[in-house]
């Protein structure tokens, strides 16, 4: 990876490849998997899939510690595409996660891994000869707005500090377009439109908005070149349980910033009446970290109900287009 500077020791360059299927619950299956390791703190490090299983074999020379980093890197191919794109990433802390009170994706792979192999629970992990047999993801550890599709993950492992290109504090997401449509029993107008690369909307409401008021939500991006978007991961979100919630997060993050630019109410229900929003602007602490410049489109479904059954009242749809940069 051509990520390394002065101050970075690269460790373990891992990469993994596998197809995701989703039949009743999402399956992983491993199909190849390679490795580079750094001689200083390796005498050997192998990796091998064997009938959709991975397999690790390492003997290391030092002991690590606090300090010892991953970068994962997430890419897809899309269909029809002759190579993968990154679509996120993440850096983090390897010793701080497994030792860490709070769950998380990647602390609850690693506790699957131990049933597997001889791995330590806790740093510093003093030199040995270190193995995983036959480890597969669990289904219930595949994070659920992962689409069915083909995925290359890499995991870099060092110490110091990691330098990309992608990194530069002035995120920024430019609107392009918007489009909307609305069930009229629900509301007697809604429009929305782009100026100036700002969102703005106007919406009279016919009836409350109560609680069981969902969002689905696409995250979509288009490849260099193409002329299409494709799906890349969604999410279900409960918007009246998201706003009421005392808990922070990106949606709720969304929301708090939008109702300075509007006279959105902050908890359900939300009363018959007109809404506003005007020149809203997503600033980089409001776009996912791991999210890497590109085209997207979001396409957001509004609903009561459950989503694709006969019971989903389908309440608004809006699709919005946008350029994410650094």
């Amino acid at each position: 990876m051509k990520v390394l500077t002065e101050c970075t020791i690269g460790i373990i360059l891992l990469t993994c490849a596998c197809k995701v299927q989703d039949g009743g619950g999402s399956t992983v299956l491993f199909q190849s998997g390679e490795c580079k390791f750094n001689p200083k703190f390796f005498d050997n490090f192998t990796i091998r899939t064997v009938n959709n299983t991975v397999n690790l074999e390492m003997v290391t020379k030092r002991s690590f510690d606090r300090g010892f980093n991953v970068h994962v890197d997430f890419s897809i191919k899309m269909s029809k595409a002759d190579r993968y794109q990154r679509v996120f990433a993440h850096t983090m802390d390897a010793c701080a996660v497994t030792m860490a009170l709070k769950k998380n994706i990647f602390k609850a792979w690693f506790q699957s891994m131990l049933a597997h192999g001889n791995f330590i629970y806790h740093c510093p992990v003093p030199p040995d000869h270190y193995y995983l047999r036959n480890w597969k993801v669990d289904p219930k550890l595949v994070p659920q707005y992962l689409n069915a599709g083909s995925y290359r993950v890499t995991g870099h492992f060092f110490y110091g500090k990691l330098k990309s290109k992608y990194e530069d504090p002035e995120r920024r997401v430019e609107f392009v377009s918007s489009n909307a449509t609305y069930n009229p029993k629900y509301f007697r107008s809604f429009s929305m439109c782009v100026s100036n690369r700002t969102l703005n909307m106007t919406m009279e409401l016919l009836q409350p908005i109560q609680r069981g008021f969902k969002a689905h939500i696409d995250y979509q991006l288009r490849m260099p070149n193409a002329k299409t978007f494709q799906t890349i991961f969604s999410h279900h979100v409960d918007v009246c349980a998201t706003v009421n919630s005392v808990k922070g997060g990106l949606f709720k993050s969304w929301f708090k910033s939008m109702t300075e630019k509007g006279n959105f109410m902050l908890n359900c229900p939300v009363q018959v009446g007109t809404y506003y929003l005007r020149d809203w602007e997503m600033g980089s602490s409001l776009t996912h970290q791991f999210l890497h410049p590109g085209e997207y489109r979001g396409k957001v479904y509004f609903f009561y109900g459950k989503y694709k059954t006969k019971t989903e009242n389908r309440v608004l749809a809006l699709t919005i287009d946008s350029v994410l940069y650094n």
